[in-house]
């Protein structure tokens, strides 16, 4: 495949948050836009020399994180790989690591500098649920605090090295550092309609297609869908499962029975009062000397 996922989040209640968080690509008006001619179809679009680099017979294939040494090759991969334009201050964030998580691959086979030079590459945020709207991404928890949540910004690989697993274990990478959040309940990206070979990679690697957003992109001004997967991680799960649905109905459950024993301990006071009448009127000692242990029944109602 030619690339696996480009873009960033922009769901309906949250998009100029979304803008801040995750400016990899120019924006115009409320929805992301890519400027190229046509819109990508995989092969087609191979603009540079990089994509087609050649590969050794047995390749050895190491991975490590991104640095600034690599923002020259980076920014060439990615004008090679994507059929969109990022800001210079995206490929200065990744190489940084200033708010972007990324790996890259390298194949220590190749002679001299080259063996360290990435033909393949991840980039991905950690953004909360205070920030983004996780209300369709999420189950039920019982605890209110702030999720996280991991997103997928780009992953590519030069095509002379595909089909060798390298996109899925950069994934992997990934969902083990996701797992290592302790609040972290996903990793997530979005789509294009058509990237039918992106599709089929996620799916492969058991991410589940949780929503259609519809004109989610919109290229050369005409709008496109977009699908979002999602990957749980730590006990996170989709919203409406089984087990949100027994919960909901335990929840109300609870509810009730708070409710009722709550206008029970609104009534203790009459009944204490009564008995503190029968007292002072001489009854309470002709009943404590029935055979019948009145008095802890009575404690237990009071």
């Amino acid at each position: 495949m030619d690339y696996m996922h480009e873009g960033h989040p922009l769901l309906s209640e949250s998009k100029e948050q979304h803008n801040r968080l995750i400016s990899s690509r120019s924006v115009i008006g409320t929805r992301p836009t890519v400027n190229f001619q046509q819109p990508y179809q995989g092969n087609e679009y191979i603009p540079s020399d990089a994509v087609s680099w050649a590969s050794q017979e047995s390749p050895k294939i190491a991975y490590r994180p991104i640095r600034p040494s690599d923002l020259y090759v980076l920014k060439e991969l990615h004008e090679a790989l994507f059929p969109v334009k990022y800001e210079t201050e995206f490929f200065l964030k990744v190489v940084h690591g200033v708010e972007i998580i990324s790996w890259a691959a390298v194949d220590t086979s190749r002679p001299g500098p080259l063996c360290d030079e990435i033909i393949g590459f991840i980039t991905t945020r950690v953004v909360s649920t205070a920030d983004v709207d996780a209300s369709g991404m999420l189950g039920f928890e019982f605890t209110k605090s702030e999720k996280d949540l991991v997103y997928i910004l780009t992953l590519g690989v030069i095509k002379s090295y595909r089909k060798l697993g390298i996109a899925t274990s950069l994934i992997q990478r990934v969902l083990e550092y996701a797992e290592t959040i302790p609040t972290c309940r996903a990793v997530y990206l979005h789509v294009i309609l058509y990237n039918l070979s992106a599709i089929n990679f996620y799916e492969k690697n058991s991410f589940r297609c949780l929503q259609r957003l519809h004109n989610f992109y919109i290229i050369n001004e005409q709008t496109y869908d977009a699908y979002l997967y999602i990957y749980y991680v730590n006990g996170g799960r989709a919203p409406c499962s089984a087990l949100d649905f027994l919960v909901s109905k335990g929840a109300l459950l609870w509810n009730f029975i708070a409710s009722v024993a709550n206008w029970f301990w609104r009534k203790e006071p009459d009944k204490t009062g009564k008995w503190t009448r029968l007292k002072s009127s001489g009854i309470w000692g002709s009943l404590c000397q029935s055979s019948v242990p009145m008095d802890r029944s009575i404690s237990l109602c009071a």
